[in-house]
């Protein structure tokens, strides 16, 4: 069996086989919590080029990223509901808990988010570190999703920024905010505070504008609305 590094949900060799006989419709489920042994570093898929169409995907390494060894993933669509539940679970669980994660989010998640042919790895759980969703493709690409639920604009300052350099950097940041929320106000006040690396162009700020260049954003309320579609962080104008 086999561990990702520091996350609380990870998938056994057996329950990987049984990820495989899939239905169509859904990603495929993360399935176990049983220990298992880390595993060289894997290739990261560019948000950009991972979109759920089945494009052809781009790939970069990353030197943070740790995950386990590569698989035969099934076909992006989901097996078992029990697996399946477990990883919503697991990404309510690691949420805000003031204002968690919606059951309707976290599908919404798995069954648009995660890029075709993905099998979700591993799920970091309450203090984990790293993304929260990790899932790897069938030549062992990884993507992760990083998920923020945050309830001000303040925090939504804080959190992207964070995410975005720290936890799923090359890849998507999906929040959560309240029904009612302005999500491009928001944006547009995540970019007015951030003039100094946009008109100051050392090394530090250049390489930060190039990771919200690389990472992507959508939002959508705790209804489950899509408020700001998929796009790069990088939207200092605020525009959808």
């Amino acid at each position: 069996m086999e561990i990702n590094a520091n996350r609380g949900h990870q998938i056994s060799a057996y329950e990987r086989q049984d990820v495989n006989k899939s239905v169509s419709g859904r990603t495929s489920p993360l399935a176990g919590s049983s220990p298992k042994s880390v595993a060289p570093e894997a290739p990261v898929v560019n948000s950009q080029a991972a979109g759920a169409s089945g494009d052809a995907l781009r790939t970069s390494q990353h030197s943070e990223t740790r995950s386990v060894e590569a698989h035969n993933a099934g076909s992006g669509s989901v097996s078992n509901e029990s697996g399946y539940s477990q990883v919503i679970s697991g990404l309510i669980e690691d949420s805000n808990k003031k204002f968690p994660l919606t059951e309707t989010n976290a599908r919404i998640i798995l069954d648009r988010f995660v890029p075709e042919g993905f099998v979700p790895e591993a799920v970091a759980g309450p203090g984990g570190k790293g993304a929260d969703l990790v899932t790897k493709g069938p030549d062992g690409q990884i993507f992760k999703i990083e998920n923020k639920c945050t309830a001000s604009a303040r925090g939504f300052d804080k959190e992207i920024s964070h995410a975005a350099q720290n936890q799923a950097e090359g890849c998507l940041v999906f929040v959560q905010v309240p029904e009612g929320t302005d999500a491009g106000r928001w944006m547009g006040k995540f970019w007015g505070n951030r003039q100094t690396i946009l008109n100051d162009p050392t090394p530090e700020n250049v390489q930060k504008l190039e990771v919200y260049k690389n990472t992507d954003i959508v939002i959508y309320d705790d209804k489950g609305n899509e408020l700001l579609p998929r796009q790069p962080i990088f939207n200092p104008d605020g525009k959808r």
